[in-house]
């Protein structure tokens, strides 16, 4: 019983310091995911202001494998791309290339690329800004070994970028 009464009291105080001191309050709709934005409010008229916060897109997915020479373009229409590229034996050795688009990416978008090489010496990796002919980003040779790499690229407003390349685990 007191400790329902203390609750009512602290949910009452609470309720009132927010309105005496203007501060903002944070929701999320758990359902959509939108995020609502509470602006200080006028809670003695019963006002409530509310303004709706854009989500960020989550990171958008291509799986792409080659076992030949050839090129596959990033499809990347949001400003965070994962791209898993899978180099596989092959019947001899190629080179496959990478580009990464220029159309419509702003400043701040980024390119992850995770590269699974086979346990080959045949395949060589690229990734190009733009287009295959483009500035070479990032190359890999295959060396007989199953080796894992992930490239990080970002845009800065005109071109891509190799922000970051490491073998993982």
């Amino acid at each position: 019983m007191i400790r329902n009464i203390l609750g009512i009291f602290l949910l009452v105080f609470a309720t009132t310091a927010l309105a005496q001191n203007g501060r903002e309050s944070i929701t999320q709709d758990s359902k959509t995911g939108a995020v609502l934005n509470a602006n200080p409010s006028n809670f003695g008229n019963g006002q409530l202001e509310v303004n709706s916060v854009p989500v960020t897109q989550p990171s958008q997915y291509q799986a792409i494998t080659f076992s030949a020479a050839g090129s596959t373009a990033s499809n990347t229409v949001t400003s965070s791309h994962t791209a898993y590229i899978t180099a596989n034996a092959g019947a001899g050795v190629y080179v496959a290339t990478f580009p990464i688009p220029d159309s419509g990416r702003a400043a701040g978008d980024r390119e992850s690329i995770h590269i699974h090489f086979a346990a080959s010496t045949n395949p060589t990796i690229e990734i190009h800004d733009n287009t295959a002919g483009g500035t070479l980003l990032f190359t890999w040779t295959g060396d007989g070994t199953v080796t894992d790499i992930l490239a990080e690229c970002r845009f800065n407003g005109a071109a891509w970028f190799l922000m970051d390349a490491h073998f993982i685990q």
